[in-house]
């Protein structure tokens, strides 16, 4: 399956071999890959550098490693974590500022939302509506661990509109964001107030989309997001 490598950045050629298998579909999502001495064997080089190359592409996020008994390394469904890591690395290194990170997530989700209130279908809202309802179950479990479930249910929602929308790319990009969104308001203290007036912008907005009231819905969406970035500024 392998080509043996033979250079001193023979730990690059490793991962980018296992890359082009993975790119290609030679390599499935959740296979697990050989052993390291089977591998090791193949590329003719030693386990040293097979270990380096599963590093390099665990960190890319092309691999998993899991430990134990049926542990090994196993080819990841890819997702939109490149993306994440890469708007987060930018944020982090004063590149983007937060804002500008909302007023692109803004424009992103109202593209989307236009697309989905065209496309959407009755279960994608009953889809959307259940969500809206596990969102109301958790925020009155008064526990950290159901309040981080909240949270994510609210996420889902928006992630849920952009799937609605029938554009993949859409999809992975706003995934991507929602993540971020997560990641930087994770130690935000708890505000009932907030959090109600959030899930009741979501019940409003699913009603704008099922009336296909584009305007009153990009208005609502808009308002959502924004309230997310006032949110940030009290970290």
């Amino acid at each position: 399956m392998f080509d043996p490598v033979n250079n001193k950045r023979s730990f690059e050629d490793v991962a980018e071999q296992i890359k082009e298998k993975i790119l290609s579909g030679s390599l499935k999502p959740f296979k697990r890959l050989q052993s390291e001495r089977e591998l090791a064997s193949q590329f003719n080089t030693s386990r040293i550098t097979i270990r380096s190359a599963i590093q390099i592409l665990e960190g890319l996020g092309f691999l998993e490693v899991k430990t134990g008994v049926k542990g090994g390394a196993f080819v990841r469904q890819l997702d939109s974590m490149l993306v994440t890591q890469s708007i987060f690395y930018l944020i982090k290194a004063g590149q983007v500022s937060f804002t500008d990170f909302i007023q692109a997530r803004i424009l992103i989700e109202e593209d989307a939302l236009k697309l989905a209130i065209a496309r959407i279908n009755n279960n994608k809202i009953k889809e959307l509506r259940e969500i809206i309802k596990l969102s109301e179950y958790l925020l009155f479990q008064k526990d950290d661990h159901s309040y981080r479930k909240f949270r994510e249910s609210m996420g889902r929602f928006h992630i849920c509109l952009a799937n609605a929308s029938g554009n993949r790319l859409y999809e992975y990009l706003i995934s991507s964001m929602l993540k971020l969104s997560l990641q930087f308001v994770e130690d935000v203290i708890p505000d009932p107030n907030y959090d109600k007036s959030h899930l009741s912008q979501h019940l409003k907005l699913l009603d704008a989309i099922y009336n296909k009231n584009f305007n009153n819905a990009k208005s609502l969406l808009r308002k959502n997001i924004l309230e997310l970035n006032a949110l940030y500024k009290k970290v």
